[in-house]
């Protein structure tokens, strides 16, 4: 039986911590721009010159795939972790049918399993300075009677397809966010007074100049916790924003 009270406390400090969770999605997609950026630039260089790669040159090319390959694994958990924090905030559900809206939204949810279940790389291929997941791939989920899944490759770099989805991602999130804005149980400070005491004057690692500075404003501080009247949504909805602007809807040419 799960403690209603530990739920609550949960539940409200999932929500305070929610915008770092979105910038970390934005770090490891903005990891993947550069690698992509630094990758197509050395393939224009080699190509223009019609010479090979200079060591420090291939070195460069290393690293933009190693931020390509591993921002991209990365960014698939961050991503499928703001479901699940969002889902605990809101208290409701985020259908596979609302993730399958997203564009890509079915295969980074796969690409996310598979990388994070068997350790699949999240590319194979490297074109024109771009990579790309060409492959189609068939795996198992968790359980002994799992069904095939097959995960089926986008028809863009993995960049693209990681940007494309990041708009839609945020967008749907902001907007599932929205309608919660103001709850009074999220309202205020993660921290209460006993929890502090607990922290400042209970441990060995702060040095004992700052847990005296600490009881010296006890008083003032567990006052000002109490009156905090801070809403984290509004924030964590506009770094969702932020993300999504950075990564805007590609019309195409006519």
């Amino acid at each position: 039986m799960r403690d209603p009270q530990i739920e609550a406390v949960q539940r409200k400090y999932i929500a305070v911590t929610l915008e770092q969770k979105v910038r970390e999605l934005g770090f490891f997609l903005a990891m993947m721009k550069q690698g992509g950026t630094t990758s197509e630039c050395l393939f224009h260089v080699w190509m223009k010159a019609k010479r090979k790669a200079s060591e420090a040159e291939d070195e460069a090319l290393k690293g933009a795939s190693r931020a390509v390959l591993f921002g991209c694994s990365a960014f698939c958990n961050a991503a499928l972790t703001l479901k699940d924090a969002v889902q605990t905030v809101i208290q409701e559900d985020i259908t596979l049918e609302e993730i399958h809206a997203c564009r890509h939204g079915e295969f980074i949810f796969q690409l996310r399993n598979a990388a994070t279940h068997d350790g699949i790389p999240t590319m194979d291929a490297w074109v024109d300075g771009k990579y790309y997941f060409l492959s189609t791939r068939v795996r198992y989920g968790q359980g002994k009677k799992s069904s095939p899944i097959t995960i089926a490759p986008p028809q863009v770099d993995i960049v693209t397809c990681c940007s494309e989805f990041a708009h839609d991602w945020c967008v749907l999130l902001a907007n599932r966010l929205a309608p919660h804005v103001g709850s009074s149980d999220l309202i205020g400070s993660i921290f209460t007074p006993e929890s502090l005491d607990e922290a400042w004057t209970k441990t060995d690692i702060l040095p004992a100049f700052t847990v005296d500075m600490y009881q010296r404003l006890r008083d003032k501080i567990h006052e000002r916790i109490k009156a905090d009247t801070t809403d984290p949504l509004p924030v964590a909805i506009s770094e969702l924003q932020l993300v999504a602007s950075e990564n805007p809807v590609q019309v195409p040419p006519k």
